[in-house]
């Protein structure tokens, strides 16, 4: 077969082979330039691997800080607010108790109640029980309290101190101290002062001409 023979055979191919064939090979040289940028093997480039692993170190600290601190946040809001409950309960119970021993047993218990209710355990749990002059305002103790006549305006306060557990957090620290105080007047026309709760209210004679 003569070169010219050859030439017009070669000329003389369907249109849709010599597409095909030109597609083929421009898919294959697409393909050979993309490993070569991605490294030749098609992995990611050392240095850019490199990039990410640094990044990976320097932002995955600060986000477990951030959910820690979430975490811290969200159990102290929710402790403040038992916490708060708890002092209104126990001022309120001291102010209708009718005697000394009466009140400190109630205020501790309401406040107890109050808080296992919220599900908070506290290591270390302080409720403290005083009262106010209503004349004054001044700051008195809870004998200084039911001592006041019968009349005469007085009120009790109360002081709940919580230590939080927090030491399951990792990162976070041990507890964290929640406080919360609250005041609430006794009636003051209601007899107070008796030592016993079943001997019931004391009885004033009224005063003769």
């Amino acid at each position: 077969m003569t070169s010219s023979q050859s030439d017009v055979e070669h000329l003389g191919e369907p249109g849709a082979d010599g597409a095909a064939r030109r597609e083929k090979d421009s898919a294959a040289k697409r393909e050979k330039d993309s490993a070569a940028r991605r490294g030749g093997d098609g992995a990611v480039p050392g240095r850019e691997r490199g990039s990410v692993t640094v990044e990976v170190a320097i932002l995955a600290p600060a986000f477990l800080m951030l959910i820690v601190l979430a975490a811290v946040v969200g159990r102290t809001a929710v402790a403040q607010n038992a916490v708060d409950l708890a002092a209104h309960d126990a001022a309120r119970a001291g102010s209708i108790s009718r005697t000394l021993e009466g009140a400190r047993a109630d205020g501790e218990v309401q406040a107890r109640a109050r808080l296992a209710e919220a599900g908070l355990n506290c290591g270390y749990l302080e409720v403290t029980l005083g009262g106010i002059d209503g004349r004054t305002g001044r700051v008195i103790s809870l004998a200084e309290a039911f001592a006041v006549p019968v009349g005469e305006p007085v009120s009790i306060s109360s002081s709940v101190v919580c230590d939080v557990a927090l030491d399951d957090l990792v990162g976070a620290p041990g507890s964290r101290r929640v406080e919360a105080s609250f005041v609430s007047p006794m009636d003051r026309y209601r007899a107070r002062g008796v030592t016993q709760e079943s001997r019931g209210p004391a009885v004033v004679a009224p005063e003769r001409p």
